[in-house]
């Protein structure tokens, strides 16, 4: 718990480096605690804004909800999430600009959300069109890993152009 509450405490630096342990135990606790948000939204029933009649709403009368408390607590963790993120990034010696890269890679599936409002489909349609996005999701899945292998790599085990080793890899 002390290394999330550490990362809590840094909430938007972006600066210097995090260790192993640090990254992966926020993720931990922040695994749980938004695990927490989703089963509070399912007692007290606290549902966000629906898709319904806007945009995201799909042709068949799909629609998403989103979770209230889930979501606030998201929202709340999204810069130090990134921070942290950054942070073991330069642990490794990788540029924080990576996040950006691998965000722009990773979202492109999401135009499946766009697809109904995009391609109108009428009758009796094959799916050839979804090829692509199909593509999309693959290169996509595997920059997910590969972020992944990166952020479970130890880090540099000396000073590197982000800074000093932290703590616990020395």
């Amino acid at each position: 718990m002390k290394y999330y509450l550490a990362v809590l405490k840094k909430y938007a630096v972006f600066k210097g480096r995090a260790s192993r342990r640090e990254f992966w135990m926020f993720f931990l606790f922040d695994w749980i605690f938004t695990l927490v948000a989703g089963i509070l939204d399912f007692i007290f029933k606290a549902e966000g804004f629906k898709t319904e009649g806007i945009l995201l709403s799909y042709p068949n009368g799909f629609r998403i909800t989103y979770s209230l408390i889930t979501d606030l607590y998201s929202l709340a963790l999204f810069i130090p999430f990134l921070a942290v993120v950054a942070r073991k990034l330069h642990d490794t010696g990788k540029s924080s600009w990576w996040i950006l890269a691998f965000a722009l890679i990773v979202s492109s599936p999401f135009i499946y959300i766009f697809l109904p409002y995009i391609i109108p489909i009428r009758g009796e349609v094959g799916l050839e069109f979804l090829y692509p996005f199909t593509i999309l999701g693959l290169v996509a899945l595997v920059v997910e890993i590969w972020l992944i292998l990166w952020l479970a790599r130890a880090g540099d085990p000396n000073e590197n152009a982000y800074g000093p080793t932290p703590a616990e890899n020395v």
